[in-house]
């Protein structure tokens, strides 16, 4: 009898080894079902911008009335009211040019690139305001391989009539952001 239980004994320890032996935490034989899920994260590089060329409205004539000189971000300059005729005039190596910043960012990604509606140009005594161009800002790009483009930045500068003679300058900042 004694060897019989020895026997028993050693057959439930192998099956317990074997994990096959019933314990009081395995589950019944009811239905059973198991999933599994998975993780993953993506490293972003850093977004970065540079500004490559800053925006120039170029010489103007103290205007007589007021007027404005609208510099798209192609470059091209259009004047109204007692700015007219300025796009005519000469200038030096600096005349009017857009904004252009480099902006990069990881490819197959989507992001969108912020501005101020507008600020202000000084010389120090006087100001001009300047409106950005929003469709030169509401950039949204997907990058399926190149990470690296550049962005044209316009604006609208108002004169006042009378405009005080002076050198303006003034800055801006542009924010871009993944989405």
């Amino acid at each position: 009898m004694q060897l019989r239980h020895l026997a028993l004994a050693a057959a439930l320890s192998g099956l317990a080894v074997a994990g096959l032996a019933p314990t009081a935490a395995q589950a019944g034989t009811g239905n059973v079902a198991l999933a599994s899920g998975s993780a993953a994260a993506r490293v972003l590089q850093p977004v970065s911008m540079a500004n490559t060329a800053d925006m120039r409205f170029g010489q103007i004539i103290q205007p007589t009335s007021a007027g404005t000189v609208r510099l798209s971000p192609a470059g091209t300059v259009t004047t109204t009211g007692g700015a007219a005729g300025n796009e005519a005039i000469a200038q030096t190596s600096g005349g009017p040019g857009a904004g252009e910043f480099t902006v990069t960012v990881a490819p197959n990604t989507f992001f969108v690139v912020f501005g101020p509606s507008s600020f202000t140009l000084s010389n120090g005594a006087a100001t001009m305001p300047v409106s950005l161009l929003t469709g030169s800002l509401q950039l949204i790009s997907q990058t399926p391989t190149a990470n690296t483009f550049r962005l044209r930045v316009g604006g609208t500068l108002t004169l006042a009539a009378n405009q005080a003679v002076g050198t303006y300058t003034g800055t801006y900042t542009l924010q871009t952001v993944y989405q």
